[in-house]
């Protein structure tokens, strides 16, 4: 792999590459072979993990998956699809990091504040035949396989200081914060929350196109745009998470094997800032 890029050695020789059409098909099929290669680098066995392992393993192997919907999307121009996924694949990445980070205990009531919603309706669930009764029985298989037992949940819920059913009673932004820079988050986490939560930001944009007379109609293909910007931070996401998961995994050596698509992927972003600041043009309406 260092041989095939070591030729791109700044911005002016990646950009020669940018105009070849499947320069980032490739690029972004190269990590999402190596993202696979980490969590199954074997044909014939594979990793287990023990239950605090597999709540990173699980979520890594999550952006793994995300980032394969994501690529579908990408090559098929739906950014509509690419903008819903980006925001999922980003809580996941973070709440790898900040769990490999405080370790077992975190990891723990990570998995316990996620009872919150089934706990909180099983009183109904207690009242309801057939649908309500198998739900019962789902959470009490789940409670067997994680451990827990009502006492732990009504211990949560009773709790007299800081936030109750959050992750180390923190909400993400909190959580944000101890693992990521802070200008991140309005950006990127914030600016998303339209999409999901269909704000008029994302359905003016997306789903209406605007016509003279202050006008709209109707948008029913795909928002059409598969520019580098919206899969290059997708990359570097990837990449870091990639990191992070083989250095908790104590696989450091295999670190190496992200180096030189992380620095294509950095001069891909350079080139992104180097056309805001010489050619904004070509972002004002995109």
């Amino acid at each position: 792999m260092k041989r095939k890029y070591a030729h791109i050695k700044n911005v002016e020789k990646l950009e020669v590459e940018l105009l070849k059409s499947n320069f980032i098909k490739d690029f972004s099929n190269e990590l999402l072979t190596l993202i696979k290669k980490t969590i199954d680098p074997f044909e014939d066995m594979g990793y287990v993990y023990d239950i605090n392992q597999a709540t990173i393993a699980g979520l890594y192997t999550k952006l793994y998956k995300h980032y394969k919907l994501f690529l579908r999307a990408f090559n098929n121009n739906e950014y509509d699809t690419n903008a819903l996924l980006s925001r999922p694949i980003y809580e996941a990445f973070v709440l790898m990091k900040y769990l490999i980070l405080k370790g077992e205990e975190s990891q723990k009531h990570y998995r316990l504040v996620s009872y919150r919603r089934r706990y909180k309706n099983l009183k109904e669930l207690e009242g309801i035949e057939g649908i309500g009764q198998v739900m019962i029985e789902k959470l009490k298989h789940a409670m067997s396989i994680d451990g827990f037992t009502m006492s732990d949940f009504e211990a949560e819920n009773s709790k007299k200081k800081g936030r109750k059913w959050e992750l180390d009673g923190k909400n993400f932004s909190e959580i944000h914060k101890e693992v990521e820079i802070s200008e991140t988050y309005p950006y990127v986490y914030g600016m998303l929350s339209e999409v999901l939560h269909s704000g008029w930001g994302d359905i003016r944009q997306l789903h209406l196109t605007y016509c003279e007379g202050k006008y709209f109609i109707p948008k029913m293909d795909f928002y059409n745009n598969n520019d580098n910007r919206i899969i290059a931070p997708i990359f570097s996401i990837l990449i870091e998470a990639s990191e992070e998961f083989l250095n908790w995994a104590e696989r450091n050596k295999d670190i190496e094997n992200f180096t030189e698509l992380k620095r294509i992927n950095n001069l891909t972003i350079k080139y992104i800032f180097k056309n805001y600041e010489t050619n904004s043009d070509k972002y004002l309406y995109e």
